[in-house]
């Protein structure tokens, strides 16, 4: 009903959010053109402009649902042409990091790991293990009388260090209390005692810029082993994915390595997808149960040689860094 507000003089622009596949049939510009009128009729009067709008529609598209939604923080809002570009939300402020300070860094924003951890249900005690911390975001927003204990690789590298560093100092400031810890371990050897920790949370690397499905693949067998086996019986374990199929079928393979009870709880409680700036990702929540873990066949040495190929990979980094600079001290000589 438009007879109390003159909505004619609205500008609106009309975006497309859809899950990465191979086997859409059109375009994202096709599929926009089409939906447009169906999804503002024509009898609202409102005219399209792509930079200065004042309302910003957004078509989510899954590979068997649509739903239609409003941008509450438009893109130009943001300095941005896509949401997953641009300044960082206003959500993080003191004392969270500056856009600036984390640029180039791959990090969950601390609403949604607040969201994250709201589904655990967690009591004052309990142990919250976050296993791919990066610079610590989710251990640090765990409530009041929870223990976060979390660990990254990259806390091991002297670029990243002091960003979780000075994270951590400064939340740590500003909260009434905050016990978490972090440490710079890998994940598929996790210096943890059996049965040691009531939770688990995490938001796993997934997405070009953090590792390629193909190496995630190798990893998750030797990763969720070791959560298995730190986890205690009866504990909640949610991980944010980039893709579901894999780790369910992880879990499933070392349900199979245990006759004496499962080690976890399948089918899933939950596997539901969500937005997380612009890409389709997955949020899975499962129980452990009951039976022993075990750790898959050769685990240690699939270790050594995922630690021996990621050595070579960052020594043809720094060899490759180093002939550009002698290349750039050369021109400069001449």
């Amino acid at each position: 009903d438009n007879s109390d507000n003159d909505s004619s003089t609205l500008s609106y622009r009309l975006s497309c959010v859809r899950a990465q596949s191979k086997k859409y049939s059109f375009a994202r510009e096709q599929f926009i053109k089409a939906a447009a009128d169906y999804v503002i009729p024509k009898d609202y009067g409102w005219k399209v402009d792509l930079v200065n709008y004042d309302v910003e529609v957004v078509l989510l598209v899954q590979a068997n649902s649509f739903a239609v939604g409003l941008a509450l923080r438009p893109y130009r809002q943001l300095k941005a042409k896509g949401f997953s570009q641009g300044v960082i939300p206003p959500d993080v402020t003191t004392p969270y990091l500056s856009g600036d300070t984390l640029s180039g860094l791959v990090r969950l924003r601390p609403t949604t790991a607040q969201l994250l951890l709201g589904m655990l249900d967690l009591s004052p005690g309990d142990i919250v293990l976050d296993p791919c911390a990066g610079i610590g975001t989710i251990p640090l927003e765990v409530p009041t009388g929870v223990i976060a204990l979390g660990g990254d690789l990259i806390l091991s590298d002297s670029a990243c260090r002091p960003l979780a560093v000075e994270y951590s100092k400064r939340m740590k400031r500003h909260k009434i209390s905050c016990m978490a810890d972090l440490l710079a371990w890998d994940a598929a050897t996790l210096p943890l005692r059996t049965s040691s920790v009531d939770a688990i949370l995490s938001d796993l690397p997934f997405g070009q810029q953090c590792l390629s499905s193909a190496k995630l693949d190798m990893l998750l067998p030797l990763i969720l082993g070791e959560l298995g086996r730190v986890l205690r019986p009866g504990g909640t374990m949610i991980l944010l994915c980039g893709a579901y199929p894999s780790i369910l079928d992880t879990l499933a393979k070392l349900n199979d390595l245990q006759r004496d009870g499962a080690v976890w709880n399948l089918p899933c409680e939950a596997v539901f997808p969500v937005n997380i700036g612009g890409l389709i990702a997955w949020v899975i929540k499962v129980k452990r149960g009951s039976g022993e873990a075990t750790r898959v066949n050769n685990h240690m040495e699939r270790l050594q040689k995922l630690v021996r190929k990621r050595e070579l990979r960052r020594k043809d980094v720094a060899r490759k860094a180093t002939k550009k600079g002698a290349a750039k001290y050369r021109r400069l000589q001449k």
